[in-house]
This record gives structure tokens, sequence and C-alpha cells, in this order.
């Protein structure tokens, strides 16, 4: 695993799969077996009292009585040991590392939970085909629904909800109530370079935008520090301006004088 030392991955699953994986080394010791399959492993989350397995299971309509006989099966054929050390098999190797993957990019947590374990499993083409060698019924899960509706299938269960919704990836396409900015000016102004300050909101624009076309629209602005009226047209003639006599329009574009 890339120089990456076995326990360093193993201490990153969650306390549910863990106890399952000491139970299925266990299980491997006491039947003799050469190696600890995902079959010993999958058998073991099944037996715990309660997982994110217990629920993925009924969400599918996979026949749990159906499953557990499968691998009780799957269990009789796996090769005896002649040898007095037991070790994991690669395809658990490789399903823990596949759930780390899941677990931290696409749900930014911290710890493999049984539902990771899964949804690494079916999306390796040569893991998923071990998982469909223990049992067919794994054929029901449909990756797509598990990875978008993870948290509201496996609600209640005693890993937490932890790691459960899906991060943000980057590039990824926005919900419509957050659009995205149509150009940089309109980043900063909350306006298109060619939408006037006065006129109706953009579709799509932000509360600040809002606020700021607000302002802008509002009877006073600030240039530099200092404030100046717009509403010249409501002030006498004698008490503007120069620039704002010598242009009847130009109150509209007010800019700071030079001392």
């Amino acid at each position: 695993m890339l120089g990456i030392r076995r326990e360093a991955v193993y201490t990153k699953l969650d306390p549910v799969p863990f106890r399952a994986l000491e139970s299925a080394f266990q299980l491997a010791r006491t039947r003799g077996d050469a190696y600890v399959e995902l079959a010993h492993w999958l058998n073991q989350i099944l037996m715990q009292p309660d997982s994110d397995l217990h629920r993925i299971v009924p969400a599918f309509g996979i026949d749990h009585a159906r499953l557990a006989a499968d691998m009780s099966r799957t269990l009789e054929r796996i090769r005896k040991g002649g040898t007095a050390m037991l070790d994991f098999s690669e395809h658990v190797d490789r399903a823990i590392e596949r759930g780390w993957i899941v677990g931290s990019l696409v749900f930014g947590a911290s710890r493999i939970r049984t539902g990771h374990l899964v949804l690494g499993l079916l999306e390796e083409t040569d893991l998923a085909r071990v998982l469909l060698a223990v049992s067919d019924q794994f054929r029901k899960v449909e990756a797509e629904r598990l990875a978008r509706d993870l948290g509201s299938i496996v609600q209640g269960s005693p890993e937490g909800e932890a790691g459960t919704e899906a991060v943000t990836q980057a590039g990824q396409e926005r919900p419509a109530s957050c659009p995205r900015p149509r150009s940089a000016r309109a980043t900063r102004f909350g306006a298109s370079p060619r939408t006037s300050p006065s006129r109706p909101a953009p579709a799509g624009s932000t509360p600040w935008s809002a606020a700021t076309r607000r302002s802008a629209s509002s009877s006073t602005s600030s240039c530099g520090g200092a404030r100046t009226t717009r509403s010249w047209s409501a002030r006498p003639a004698s008490a503007r301006p120069p620039w704002s006599r010598a242009s009847p329009c130009a109150w509209s574009r007010p800019t700071c004088r030079r001392p």
C-alpha cells in the first residue's frame, strides 16, 4: 500500500467495523483459514447488533436471510490454511483503502464507516466482483443512490452522523439558490457592467448586492470619506456645486474633485 503501514490505515476504521474485523480474525483462526477474507468481515459486521450495513440491506430490498445463507456458503468454500501465521487478505487491505478514500475525499470523514466500505467495494471493479461472489444480493445496491442518500439511509446508526453528507467538490455545479456571478464586476458591485445601480435587481443577485444597490440609489453617497448630496435638483441653483450646474446629468456620476 505505497509504503503506508497497515496499522495506520486500519486505525481509521470506525469502532463498529473495527470490532467486526477483530471478530473476523478470531473466526478465521478458529476455522483454520489461511486468510481473513471479506466474507469473514462482512459476516461479522452483520453479526453486530447494529451498523450502517444493517440499514443498507433493507433500504435496497436485500433479503437478510438469503444474504446470511450466501455468506455461510462462501465461508465454507474458503481454503483452509496449513500455517499458524494468519493474515488479512489483499481484498481486506484494498477494501479499507478504498473506504478511506471514499470517506475522507467524498464525505470529509475522519473515520471509515461500514457505509464507506460498501461504497468503496462497489466503486472498484475487482472488489465489486469479490463482493458479488460473497452474495449476489449485493447487486441490488445502487452505488449512486447510496452515495447521494447515505445520510438518510443510515439515519440512527450507532456509527453516528459524521461522514454521511458528501462535501462540495471544486468545480461542482452550484445549486439554483446560489448562482455563479456573471462577471468580476458583478461579484464586486452586485450588478453587471451594463446594469445601472438604479435599475431593478438582476435575477440571482445576492442580499449584499441588493443592499449595495439600495445604498447607491439613496440620497447620499460617500466619496473618499466625504459625503456629497446626490439629489442636486432639490437644491437651489446657488447651492449646487459648479460641476452640477455645468452638466445637468453630472450628478449621476459623482466623482471626487482634486484639491
